[in-house]
């Protein structure tokens, strides 16, 4: 999958996506170097879950309570509610859907677990790495699990601050602006009073047979 072949940017505008992608994960990338695997596990996945909102709030309609879809105990607080809008929105490929699933799992996995010391060579952990899509294929006969997840997330991370700014550059219409909905007139549309009391007296005589 090759964004950058994709003909969407040109050199200088690739150039400043780099720097972007550089500018937003480096410090991650320094977390990570300082954390032991369970904070790797969980961090990792907040830094995609944050770019994957990015994505998502670029295609919702400009309000200001968009933000409250992302709060607290609403559709879209949670990664793997992100994941799934984000797929079945059609604003992330397959692949990464794939991946950004088993990060997720394995975010839970070290949240969730009550094992003392759990870290990136236990066999669930190590199995679900190797089902990842991106992982680097090309050192799968070396035991380095912690490296892959890390190379993993580096991958999506990229993939999805690409996808962020090519949804910014041609975000389609939304349907209810193509249309221009916000200046129809809906009161034309409801009904008078007398097709409400016909509607009233319709619905009395059935009740009454019923």
């Amino acid at each position: 999958m090759d964004f950058y072949a994709s003909g969407l940017f040109d050199k200088e505008e690739i150039e400043e996506i780099r720097k972007e992608n550089n500018k937003k994960v480096q410090p991650w990338w320094d977390t990570f170097n300082k954390e032991d695997d369970r904070s790797v596990g969980i961090v990792a996945a907040s830094l995609l879950d944050v770019l994957l909102e990015e994505i998502i709030r670029t295609f919702y309609v400009k309000d200001r309570h968009v933000s409250d879809l992302f709060k607290d105990d609403h559709m879209l607080m949670t990664f793997y509610s992100k994941i799934n809008v984000a797929y079945y929105s059609g604003y992330i490929p397959k692949v990464i859907y794939h991946d950004l699933k088993i990060v997720c799992k394995v975010r839970n996995r070290f949240a969730h677990s009550l094992l003392a010391g759990l870290d990136f060579k236990e066999k669930t952990v190590v199995n679900l790495i190797q089902e990842c899509e991106l992982r680097p294929k090309t050192i799968d006969d070396i035991f380095a699990p912690k490296l892959k997840y890390i190379l993993i997330v580096q991958q999506l991370a990229a993939h999805l601050i690409i996808i962020s700014q090519a949804a910014r550059k041609m975000r389609p219409q939304q349907f209810v602006e193509y249309i221009n909905m916000e200046k129809w007139d809906f009161s034309e549309m409801t009904l008078t009073k007398p097709e409400v009391e016909k509607l009233l007296k319709e619905s009395h005589r059935n009740l009454k047979r019923g």
